[in-house]
């Protein structure tokens, strides 16, 4: 991507904008993905002491303990799938931009452009991988707490 001597001072005040927007935009992605990362763990270890809560009264539980470890190994794998996806992209390489020291600034900035959009583009495909597979176990934890309940009133009447 050749840049023109004679490109106008408004197209690069215009570069140096997009790559300030896009720099900010991958920031908060990798953000969002250490935010929902805390999320998954904390609902693992939910999930995992529901888990031994369900094991330990099995008895009085009856014949729902089956299902109910069904539904918890079920949403335990939804969160580790959610926690593995952890290849954000972090755009441009350092590496390629220290081997471009001695361009300037913007010409640095046009031609690692694409690549930090590219970055971004890809970010997003994980970051809604990654809340689907959250939202996936969430709606599990709603399942498996509403067996709970109908399994303990069903107890109790019978």
């Amino acid at each position: 991507m050749e840049q023109p001597a004679d490109a106008p001072e408004s197209r690069l005040d215009s570069l140096d904008f997009v790559w300030d927007e896009a720099v900010r935009l991958v920031s908060q992605q990798l953000t969002a993905v250490r935010d929902l990362d805390a999320k998954t763990a904390a609902l693992i270890g939910l999930g995992s002491a529901a888990f031994a809560l369900v094991v330990a009264q099995r008895t009085e539980l009856g014949p729902a303990v089956g299902l109910l470890v069904a539904e918890l190994a079920a949403v335990l794998s939804f969160l580790l799938l959610a926690l593995r996806l952890r290849r954000m992209a972090t755009a441009p390489s350092l590496l390629l931009l220290a081997k471009r020291i001695d361009l300037p600034a913007r010409e640095t900035k046009f031609e690692f452009l694409p690549n930090l959009l590219e970055a971004y583009e890809r970010n997003q495909t994980y970051l809604s991988v990654k809340e689907l597979f959250l939202r996936w176990a969430t709606y599990g934890m709603l399942v498996v707490l509403l067996t709970t309940v109908v399994a303990l009133v069903w107890r109790s009447i019978a």
